[in-house]
């Protein structure tokens, strides 16, 4: 049974207040909360050497590259994604993205199901207060 609705949800481009952290700028797009708990889908902008660590998470996790190079570690392997590429990573697969270049990078981020944007906020407020960002992630079910 489909729980999304038929509204239509749509804003300006820029409408939400990043999340900060790590050197990424977080804008969440779609939230979980507005599609229906179906998916969340952020835009990033990574600074160059930055990134996320390694971490796995309860969702399926879809990289697309709109602009720069993103190396993505997918379990084992790490792939390089420049403008146009993609990858994958399915729930509980530890991953993580930094950006090796001297430019900033631009990705999309999708999450499924939806509520992530929920994990980035906690880890971001944990991190501005100084508590341990592996405890606060655990309450998100991230494993840091």
């Amino acid at each position: 049974m489909n729980t999304m609705t038929n509204e239509l949800k749509a804003g300006p481009a820029n409408q939400s207040r990043p999340i900060r952290m790590m050197g990424v700028e977080i804008f969440v797009r779609i939230s979980g909360e507005d599609s229906g708990g179906a998916y969340t889908l952020l835009e990033q902008r990574v600074s160059p050497g930055a990134g996320s660590p390694p971490h796995s998470i309860p969702q399926d996790k879809s990289f697309l590259v709109l602009e720069g190079e993103v190396d993505v570690l997918l379990g084992s392997e790490t792939v390089r994604l420049t403008a146009g590429g993609s990858a994958f990573a399915p729930r509980g697969t530890r991953h993580c993205f930094r950006n090796p270049s001297e430019m900033p990078a631009r990705i999309i981020v999708v999450t499924s199901p939806g509520g992530h944007e929920a994990f980035l906020s906690g880890l971001a407020l944990a991190a501005a207060e100084g508590r341990d960002l592996k405890e606060a992630a655990a309450s998100f079910g991230v494993a840091l």
